[in-house]
């Protein structure tokens, strides 16, 4: 309880201020103010409305206001009740001010001073932010001075940080660009053990893969296998093919030339992506081997992608492709130039 006396034009304001917040599960912000005017004379005014104007600092004398709100009250036997924040909302940064200063200036008057120092009851707001064990959020404490300490408290104390899950749907893009996030910042000990699964990442690296023990070369074109994937979205596939060739030949028996390519069409070779196999008629009996490597990179689109995998012969007698595996791999992101001709 405190009294204050100020001169005002024909009147002499007293007002008897009691301070309190309203406490409910919201927690809203609102201050109860109670008060009385008076005439000249120490009377109650007459029982009518009048506007006072309100505000709050945190010095006190001078300064910027913090908070301003101008009420219509109305006033039985000079004493009236109003809740500061009705009009205008208290900003939540107010309530971590160190000290926190009222000023009222009933209408066509000087403010009243000096202005009253508010205690304890209204730092019931910064209890209330405890009990949550959450502590306030950033919007809460716009435009205070102490929201960087209190960020570089939390980010230096790792027990400070709490181990809620976040998900998509509280991730913006955008939100965390490249730059706030340090090499090594979130390493496999922050990830629980199959917490992301291919479900929940749309662009994750893939692969294809498939064998074939045996095939034998004709002068007909022939699809020995096939390359197979299916991706979620556009990206660069890599396929490498890899075995060896065979042929049992017999001197003078003429040449042997065979070829195996990894191509988009099932009826031709890409020159640019072949292995060959030469057995010359003059070469001496005997078992011929030759091992091969095919690969190819591709851009593509979201859905299924394939690839033959081709071999023919010319010349005479017969050539035998061996233990041919095909790997497809599917990578979301280029990190580097992809010459695609060259290829």
């Amino acid at each position: 309880m405190k009294s204050i006396r100020a001169v005002c034009g024909l009147c002499v304001v007293v007002v008897i201020a009691s301070l309190s917040t309203a406490v409910a599960a919201e927690f809203p912000r609102l201050m109860n103010f109670q008060g009385r005017l008076d005439d000249t004379a120490g009377v109650p005014v007459p029982d009518a409305n009048y506007t006072v104007t309100f505000r709050l600092f945190d010095i006190p004398t001078g300064g910027t206001a913090l908070w301003t709100e101008t009420q219509s009250i109305a006033t039985t036997a000079g004493v009236f009740s109003v809740l500061l924040g009705d009009v205008d909302t208290i900003p939540p940064y107010v309530y971590y001010r160190d000290s926190l200063y009222l000023e009222v200036q009933p209408n066509g008057s000087d403010p009243v001073l000096p202005r009253s120092r508010l205690t304890v009851v209204p730092y019931a707001r910064r209890a209330h932010d405890a009990d949550l064990l959450t502590g306030a959020t950033v919007l809460d404490l716009e435009e205070s001075n102490e929201i960087d300490a209190q960020i570089a408290t939390h980010t230096a104390n790792s027990s400070a940080h709490h181990s809620k899950t976040v998900d998509a749907s509280e991730l913006v893009i955008g939100t965390l660009p490249e730059g706030r996030l340090p090499q090594g910042a979130i390493d496999s000990t922050e990830i629980e053990m199959e917490s992301v699964g291919a479900n929940r990442l749309a662009d994750e690296p893939g692969i294809a893969y498939t064998f074939t023990d045996l095939k034998t070369l004709s002068s007909t074109m022939a699809v020995m296998d096939s390359a197979i994937i299916t991706v979620p979205r556009g990206g660069y596939i890599f396929i490498i093919a890899n075995g060896w060739f065979y042929r049992l030949h017999t001197q003078g028996a003429g040449d042997c030339i065979a070829t195996v390519s990894l191509s988009g069409s099932r009826v031709s070779h890409e020159d640019n992506h072949t292995a060959k196999f030469t057995v010359l008629s003059a070469e001496v009996s005997g078992h011929h081997t030759q091992n091969f490597t095919v690969s190819r990179v591709l851009p593509v689109g979201p859905g299924q992608t394939k690839v033959y995998f081709l071999g023919d012969l010319s010349g005479t007698g017969t050539c035998q492709v061996q233990k041919a595996h095909i790997t497809t791999l599917y990578f979301p992101t280029p990190y580097g130039n992809i010459d695609i001709t060259a290829q």
